[in-house]
């Protein structure tokens, strides 16, 4: 700071901006950033708080007029270039705690001291890399009207914006899935049967409650012919089968449940749950039950009830 002149700080004049910049003022601003640094040769430092591109600032100072804020003196334009300082603010400084960063804070900060007539000026503090190309990081400050005193100095506190590394998060849910279980299954009659037909029950049970899905087929020229599955009393399914056999002979009944889920989709089906599973996972309960048809000469007429 010049001793010679008192300080009028406006540290309440703080602007920040958005990142969007025209292709145009990039240009431009690029521009002028080289030129600077070729006349300034500072060492620029580098952003060693969040690892931006940043290294440090051109300021442009621009005379405008009081009123209107348009400029109105091209040959007055000032242009300098400032390294990062390596300090930051408010570092316990009295005067800038809470003006208006809080005392806790640490934000890296470049300075740049121009003596310049009075008047009003247009204040732009363009963040740069260490190439002195505009900072893709990071926003221009602006402060569009900033009035200089005669034998006073104005400090301005701008706040140049920088983009945050976007984030998501991946929340992880684990859970097992237990195969069904086939409890108990009974014929009625017997497996051993005289007539044509026969029916079959069969117990089932999963761990996890799933809803279950229950087939049952048998060779060609059997006919199977599942019923509604009921609840009994211990909350089992138990769902019956009546078998239709050709004639004499040994018919396997093939018995499969699988528990189920929804699948994917807005109009999604229940689906058995090994659908959804790596190939060589499975997730089912499995039995082969026999039906046993006896020709006319192995059967006894008119069996007393409940034989």
């Amino acid at each position: 700071m010049n001793a010679r002149h008192p300080l009028v700080r406006r540290a309440a004049l703080i602007v920040t901006t958005v990142a969007a910049v025209s292709t145009t003022a990039c240009d431009q601003a690029e521009d002028r950033a080289e030129v600077a640094l070729s006349q300034s040769g500072v060492n620029l430092r580098s952003d060693v708080l969040a690892g931006t591109d940043v290294a440090g600032f051109v300021y442009t100072l621009t005379p405008i007029d009081c009123a209107t804020g348009e400029a109105n003196n091209a040959e007055g334009v000032v242009q300098t270039a400032r390294d990062l300082e390596n300090l930051l603010l408010p570092g316990g400084h009295p005067g800038f705690v809470d003006g208006p960063f809080a005392a806790t804070s640490g934000h890296l900060f470049s300075d740049a001291f121009q003596a310049l007539p009075p008047g009003c000026y247009g204040v732009i503090a363009q963040p740069i890399d260490a190439d002195g190309r505009p900072s893709v990081d990071c926003a221009p400050a602006v402060a569009p009207n900033v009035a200089v005193a005669p034998e006073r100095t104005t400090e301005v506190l701008l706040i140049s914006q920088c983009d945050g590394d976007a984030i998501g998060a991946l929340d992880v849910i684990a859970a097992l899935n237990h195969a069904p279980e086939i409890v108990d299954l009974t014929y009625d009659p017997s497996k051993f049967t005289c007539g044509e037909s026969t029916r079959i029950c069969i117990t089932v049970d999963d761990p996890d409650n799933d809803p279950l899905q229950i087939r049952a087929e048998g060779p060609e020229g059997v006919q199977v012919v599942l019923g509604r599955p009921v609840v009994d009393e211990d909350g089992r399914t138990v769902v019956c089968a009546d078998v239709t056999v050709p004639g004499p002979g040994q018919y396997d009944i093939d018995w499969l449940v699988y528990d189920t889920m929804n699948g994917e989709g807005l109009r999604a089906a229940i689906v058995p749950i090994e659908t959804q599973l790596p190939e060589g996972q499975t997730s089912h309960a499995h039995l082969v039950t026999p039906v046993h048809a006896m020709d006319a000469e192995a059967c006894l007429c008119a069996c007393p009830e409940g034989f």
